[in-house]
């Protein structure tokens, strides 16, 4: 389902999969389950090799590249995917979350490089 502002809430069961095209800077928020992002193929010396990263429950996956996503649920899944142009309002809130948890004024979030989990950034 997806609203006005861009954003897509998707739910799938296990073993069913979503093929989705992102632009660069796109965020997919896993809420519950275990989902395994496939990217297209890349170029490794001459060999086309399959990239792709498990991602959790309560983890955020940042596109590092526009194109094509396939999404497959290792178990079922509520995910929540934010356009690029979206994310920076999240982000906000991410800061605003962290100095309440953390007591401290809020400095802001590391950035993840994308294409990685934004928790390891």
């Amino acid at each position: 389902m997806k609203d006005d502002s861009g954003t897509i809430r998707l739910t799938l069961q296990q073993g069913e999969a979503c093929q989705i095209v992102l632009d660069a800077g796109s965020t997919v928020l896993l809420l519950s389950g275990r989902v395994r992002l496939r990217m297209p193929l890349g170029w490794m010396a001459e060999t086309a090799v399959y990239r792709e990263c498990l991602v959790q429950a309560e983890e955020a996956w940042i596109a590092e590249s526009s194109g094509s996503l396939q999404l497959v649920a290792v178990e079922g899944l509520v995910a929540v995917i934010f356009p690029a142009h979206g994310v920076s309002f999240w982000r906000r809130v991410g800061r605003c979350l962290e100095s309440v948890f953390a007591g401290t004024p809020s400095s802001g979030v590391a950035r993840s490089s994308g294409g990685k989990l934004a928790s390891e950034g």
